[in-house]
């Protein structure tokens, strides 16, 4: 009798993980409402002198984002893996548990802290997702070892 619930209790847990995995890839489709005319937002990442594309994730938080361009964020290093900086205001969240954070992923801490890592690795933190740099493979080394300055700004619609 033990055994058929345990399995049971582990095939809910697993199904809600792969879930979970799924709606964080459905928050990269378009903000329009039909299939037909799927957009994609971009913004534009510039640091030290080197711009970035990154698209925007179709989440509440990324639409505020959105609304508070351009910025220009002093971020700071934390664990050799990400930059963090404030945002001027809060903006609303929609927190999940990404199990692994990828590098170029955007990220918001809380309600306030903007991240963006440069490495990949397992996490237990939550997030809400903003969106993902397009072409990361040279972000640690753009990024450096200390605080950066960045600047975002406004996005560019490509159908």
């Amino acid at each position: 009798m033990v055994k058929p619930f345990i399995c049971l209790i582990t095939s809910l847990f697993l199904y809600s993980c792969v879930d979970l995995k799924n709606r964080n890839r459905e928050n990269f489709t378009s903000f329009t409402s039909t299939s037909k005319d799927r957009q994609k937002m971009f913004f534009t990442i510039t640091i030290n002198d080197h711009i970035l594309q990154a698209t925007l994730s179709n989440t509440e938080a990324a639409k505020e984002l959105i609304k508070l361009l351009p910025l220009t964020i002093k971020m700071n290093d934390l664990n050799d893996n990400e930059k963090y900086g404030n945002l001027p205001l809060e903006i609303p969240t929609s927190d999940y548990y990404p199990n692994i954070i990828s590098e170029g992923d955007i990220m918001l801490y809380g309600t306030k802290t903007l991240v963006i890592f440069y490495k990949t690795f397992p996490t237990t933190y939550q997030y809400t997702l903003l969106g993902k740099i397009n072409k990361p493979s040279q972000l640690k080394k753009i990024m450096g070892s200390g605080p950066v300055t960045i600047k975002l700004s406004h996005p560019m619609s490509e159908k």
